[in-house]
């Protein structure tokens, strides 16, 4: 009878409800909502977590202050990019070429590799 009254009254509710699979949410409660459960994690609400990546060190080998991004020679004698918010609050400005770094590398198929977590000194934890 419920759910009658809502196909008839509420067309935008059926309409909702049958993409649900035919299941309403009525004020008895005599349905039972099809939402998945909440999670609390660390950080901003509706924030992506940030991305991890392996330790690894390197050397700046350029540094582009007006575009606020930079390049970092790794061990393995390749170019990483880093952009100034994958430092820490402040650091960006005080980089310079030729500083030991550590940081958090991110292989990315479509962009390549990419930096996060970048702090001066050469050990990666």
């Amino acid at each position: 009878m419920c759910d009658d009254y809502i196909r008839d009254h509420h067309p935008a509710l059926a309409r909702r409800a049958s993409r649900l699979g035919g299941r309403l949410l009525t004020a008895k409660g005599d349905h039972v909502s099809e939402r998945p459960a909440v999670t609390r994690l660390p950080g901003k609400p509706n924030q992506p977590l940030p991305p991890t990546g392996r330790p690894a060190c390197g050397q700046i080998v350029r540094i582009h202050s007006g575009q606020s991004h930079g390049f970092i020679r790794d061990e393995d004698s390749r170019e990483v990019f880093f952009h100034r918010t994958d430092t820490a609050w402040g650091t960006f400005n005080q980089l310079l070429v030729g500083d030991k770094v550590a940081f958090e590398l991110i292989e990315d198929r479509c962009s390549g590799p990419r930096a996060t977590r970048v702090r001066r000194g050469d050990s990666a934890r």
